[in-house]
């Protein structure tokens, strides 16, 4: 090989050999980040593209003075014409003392919305490897609050109390082809259970409400008090969905899908799911009582 090639490809080789150490480098840069997002990922749960929980639906209910949308939850359609959320998701807090706390604050079902929009999505077939279309209808509706729905809540969030944190949803046109929603669970969950937990609901390490319907198994821990409407549930990573209220909490049996509880994870300081065993009298009672 001549001298005057020489110089040439020792160029030529130090030039590609700095492309790929760049490459590197900048794969290198944000480990962190690649791997936060797989975690957040899976953390979410699975996008419901089969639409087996398509009875889960979005709750965004108004002020009752201004009209304004002041909370994004989730809901379970019990029928065409009824949805089951928390009661949280309708009514919103204000100021109270607790405990001696000045900075506490309480819900009560005095303080509710009277109406909501809920929507309805489902996701279309696949069609040559393209991500899955969405279909949405919307319905706006009449909140009815369990009448003796009361939480307290201390100045960090935590939940000093709660009793009926359930609410009803009477919509003014029905469903069309309402999907067929899960069965009243016969029995209360209990520690060691494993349930599936869905939902539309907002991810605070994303910042955002996605919209997607998730879903994701995990496992009743205890309850949140003894003796108490609430059971917590395994959420390795507290700030992945935990604005998302509302959506069910479902037993899944050879029969089919049970409706066990309704996801609380936008309060307190501990993931948890409203028992609905021992509310079935009320619910039962309110949705065939139509307005």
């Amino acid at each position: 090989m001549s001298a005057s090639v020489l110089p040439g490809l020792l160029l030529l080789l130090s030039v590609a050999g700095c492309t790929d150490r760049s490459n590197q480098d900048t794969k290198q840069e944000n480990p962190e980040t690649t791997n936060q997002e797989v975690s957040v990922e899976a953390l979410a749960g699975e996008i419901d593209s089969a639409n087996r929980y398509p009875s889960t639906v979005l709750v965004v209910a108004q002020e009752p003075v201004s009209g304004k949308s002041f909370k994004g939850c989730s809901g379970a359609l019990l029928s065409p014409r009824w949805v089951l959320t928390a009661g949280h998701c309708v009514c919103p807090q204000r100021p109270a003392p607790v405990l001696g706390d000045g900075n506490g604050r309480i819900i009560e079902a005095t303080t509710c919305a009277a109406s909501a929009t809920i929507k309805v999505l489902s996701y279309l077939p696949m069609t040559q490897g393209e991500p899955s279309e969405v279909r949405t209808t919307r319905h706006q509706g009449k909140v009815h609050a369990h009448p003796e729905l009361k939480l307290l809540l201390d100045a960090g969030g935590g939940i000093v109390s709660s009793h009926a944190d359930l609410a009803l949803v009477f919509l003014e046109i029905p469903v069309k082809d309402a999907p067929s929603p899960p069965a009243l669970a016969k029995t209360e969950v209990t520690p060691g259970e494993p349930i599936t937990v869905v939902g539309h609901g907002h991810d605070e390490l994303r910042g955002s409400m996605g919209g997607d319907r998730r879903f994701s198994t995990t496992r009743v821990v205890k309850r949140a008090e003894s003796g108490g409407e609430r059971v917590v549930f395994e959420q390795p990573n507290r700030n992945v969905y935990k604005g998302e209220s509302g959506g069910p909490c479902l037993r899944e049996t050879p029969q089919g899908q049970e409706l066990a509880g309704i996801s609380s994870r936008s309060l307190g300081r501990e993931p948890s799911c409203i028992g609905t065993h021992a509310f079935q009298g009320w619910i039962l009672e309110r949705m065939q009582s139509t307005p």
